[in-house]
């Protein structure tokens, strides 16, 4: 296990397969049992990294090639500030017709998007200027599930994904 504070306040933890096993997670059969094993994890690595206590606190786990990266940042409401959205599209298909719908929806500031190639399928990393449109919201959660959200998550995808495009890149993958 490998702990990296991100920041001031954001802790990114690498897990092995090994570990992962350790600490119960990833089991299918017992969701109880695997938030009780990423509830002591988290008390774990907040002791041994001296990270914490923090009161309300985020925790996204994503698998990686041979493992996982646990992130664990500060639960933050309100404050007007969007963060990045992390969605996992599973197939190209999926991809293309997410991009063909995004660009034709009315956007006052459309959010901008990175595409990574992300496992075996991709990742889209989702910058909005303001709260993301209903329309928006609704082709990401159709053709995509969330992988996660924040400044974090999108560092994991930046680093564990390929990237494709940048900026605008559900636009520039259709070549507009």
């Amino acid at each position: 296990m490998k702990a990296e504070l991100i920041g001031e306040n954001s802790l990114r933890v690498w897990l092995s397969a090994k570990e992962l096993t350790q600490w119960g997670l990833g089991r299918a059969e017992s969701r109880t049992y695997t938030r009780q094993g990423v509830r002591q994890l988290i008390r774990y690595v907040q002791e041994s990294a001296g990270y914490g206590p923090v009161k309300r606190l985020s925790a996204e786990l994503f698998p990686v090639d041979g493992g996982a990266v646990l992130l664990l940042s500060p639960y933050r409401t309100g404050g007007g500030r969007c963060w990045p959205l992390v969605y996992y599209i599973e197939n190209e298909d999926d991809l293309f017709s997410l991009a063909e719908q995004w660009t034709a929806l009315p956007a006052k500031a459309p959010p901008g998007t990175a595409l990574y190639v992300y496992g075996q399928g991709y990742g889209v990393a989702v910058y909005p200027v303001e709260t993301p449109t209903e329309g928006h919201r609704r082709l990401l959660e159709e053709y995509g599930r969330l992988m996660g959200r924040g400044e974090a998550a999108a560092a994991v995808c930046a680093e564990h994904g390929r990237l494709l495009a940048a900026g605008d890149g559900l636009t520039r993958l259709l070549g507009r």
